[in-house]
Formats: structure tokens, C-alpha cells, sequence
């Protein structure tokens, strides 16, 4: 379910120095400038390293795809963030900002949302207090989901790199592969028959509700959207078929803690994810991830962006 790959020592050091290389441009270490190169720049990354991604994207062979022995060290990735970046503030990428942005422009456009930490698209996942327990900047479960399952831009891939997790917090995920979904239940989930909950809750807008499948593409080997389903506006068979695909996603679920440095690129079209509760540290030593979202095709998510180059989703038409 889960490919993975530790780096060549020799493909390490040639990793390491293209990073140093790119980032004596200071140009580089703006987040919007090193994007618009990325895909140019990911083409010295070594082929072994670069073969992986292809593989992982073209073949769908796995959910996901972890690389190790990545060229991090500790004074590479400096004290984590008290705060989410806020608009005018200056926070170059550092030295493995710059490798995660590289691997992700292997698999697609990187981009960001105008509603999350305010419009950065380099997102950092740390601890900060007074957070609800359940997001992204909490201590909380975060239950087995699909990123951004119920918007028209939902991301093809995510990933997560760990610049610090001296917590051992869990990241959790799963897929239906090798479950052997029935019939009935594959028919009901690929009509689009469902609601997402936060469009299900303003009931001016409840009689024009999008309505979506949970499964899409290939019936025996179908793409997933699993998210928070408005269970009042499902059926008794909308329910028995949710009830099926949440038992086998649990069923299925594997935990994996990463390390300084490593990195985890998931399929968002098989793979669902989450996070296990935690004891954080807050402060300069607490967990710290990066997140990126990255799309197959940024041209589809037009009616969204400012300009045709732009990368961030300014709207949402539902």
C-alpha cells in the first residue's frame, strides 16, 4: 500500500548540494518565486530519486509514496513557529522547505487556499495553544479523511514532510485497496447522492446543495472522497454503504510516526488521512510539519485564481 524509498547516501549528498545551490539565489527562498521555478529545478534532483515520483504518479502503484534519509540536520530546520505566517510578513523557506517544494513539483502544481494561514502556501502544522484539538494547529485525533474531498479543486496529492516531531506524534491513513466492496454498495457510492455537512448546515442554500459520489473512476479500482457526509440527508442505503466504507477504512488503517526529515507524498484520490492525539510541546522545540497540496492540472481550477499563473484559490463557488 505504502512505497518506499531511503536515499542513496551518494544521491544524498547530490540532493543536499542542488539545495545549497538554489538557495544562494535569495530569490529562492520567496515561496510564489521558488514555485515558478520549481519544476525547472526538480529536473537535477538525481534520476533515481526522480524515476520514484514518476513511477508513483504514472502507475498508481501505491497509495502513497515515503522517502527517508533525506538530507536534513538539525540546524537546518531552525525553531519552530509560535504563529501561522500572517500577510506582509517575512518568512523565507529554509533549506528543507526548498527539497519538499522540489519532490512536489515532481508529482504536480503546488497551490494553496486564500482560507488557510492566510494565503500561505507552504503550510506549517504546529502546536498552538487555544487551537481546536481537531485542526491542523491542535493536539487532537483527526479522524481518516480526504483532503478538501468536497471542493472541485481537490488536490491529487499531499504531502507532509517532519522537520520536527520529537513528540512521536502518529500520522495515520488508509485506503480501500484489497477490499472487496459490494456490488450494491459500489453502485450507491458512485451516484451523486451526497451532501457534504458544511453545505447541509445554511439552509438557505439547502435546496441547492451540491451533491457528490464518494466513489469515482474506475469501479474495480474506484478513486475515494471521504469526508463529513450529512448523514440527514442520506438514505438507509446511503447509510449502509457509508457504514461499509468506514469499517473497511478502519479496517485497513496504518500508523506511521516520521522523523526529522522524512517525507510522505499521498494519493488523495485513494489515500485518507489523519492524525492520532498527541502531548505537544509548544515552543521552539514542538512538532512541526510542512504541508503542500499539489494538483495534476492547475488550469482546471481557473474560475478560482486571480491570473492564469496565480496559485491560490481565492473562492469557493459552492
Amino acid at each position: 500500500m505504502l512505497s518506499q524509498i531511503r536515499i542513496t547516501d551518494e544521491d544524498r549528498s547530490a540532493v543536499r548540494a542542488l539545495l545549497f545551490e538554489i538557495g544562494r539565489d535569495s530569490s529562492n527562498l520567496e515561496e510564489n518565486s521558488f514555485l515558478e521555478r520549481a519544476t525547472l529545478l526538480a529536473q537535477d534532483l538525481p534520476i533515481g530519486i526522480r524515476k520514484a515520483f514518476y513511477e508513483f504518479k504514472f502507475r498508481e502503484s501505491a497509495v502513497g509514496l515515503l522517502i527517508t534519509n533525506n538530507p536534513i540536520l538539525p540546524e537546518d530546520v531552525g525553531p519552530t513557529p509560535q504563529s501561522h505566517w500572517r500577510s506582509g510578513e517575512r518568512r523565507p523557506l529554509s533549506l528543507p522547505q526548498l527539497m519538499h517544494g522540489l519532490y512536489s513539483s515532481l508529482l504536480g502544481e503546488v497551490f494553496g487556499f486564500e482560507t488557510q494561514q492566510n494565503g500561505r502556501i507552504f503550510n506549517d502544522l504546529i502546536p498552538v495553544r487555544g487551537e481546536r484539538d481537531n485542526s491542523s494547529s491542535g493536539a487532537g485525533n483527526i479522524g481518516l479523511h480526504t483532503e478538501d474531498c468536497f471542493q472541485p479543486f481537490m488536490p491529487d496529492y499531499l504531502g507532509l514532510m517532519c522537520l520536527r516531531n520529537d513528540e512521536r506524534a502518529v500520522t495515520t491513513f488508509s485506503s480501500l485497496w484489497q477490499v472487496a466492496i459490494p456490488q450494491n454498495v459500489i453502485a450507491v457510492l458512485f451516484e451523486d447522492r451526497f451532501v457534504a455537512k458544511k453545505h447541509a448546515t445554511n439552509p438557505d442554500t439547502k435546496m441547492s446543495s451540491p451533491r457528490f459520489s464518494i466513489l469515482f473512476g474506475d469501479p474495480k479500482r474506484p478513486y475515494l472522497r471521504y469526508g463529513s457526509v450529512s448523514f440527514d440527508e442520506c438514505t438507509s442505503d446511503m447509510l449502509s454503504a457509508m457504514r461499509f466504507i468506514s469499517t473497511a477504512l478502519e479496517q485497513n488503517r496504518r500508523d506511521i510516526t516520521l522523523a526529522q526529515g522524512d517525507c510522505l507524498y499521498l494519493d488523495n484520490f485513494f489515500a485518507v488521512h489523519g492524525r492520532a492525539a498527541y502531548r505537544p510541546k509548544y515552543g521552539p522545540e514542538g512538532r512541526w510539519f510542512s504541508r503542500l497540496v499539489m494538483t495534476r492540472d492547475l488550469r482546471k481550477t481557473r474560475t478560482f485564481r486571480a491570473r492564469p499563473d496565480a496559485r491560490i484559490m481565492l473562492k469557493n463557488i459552492y
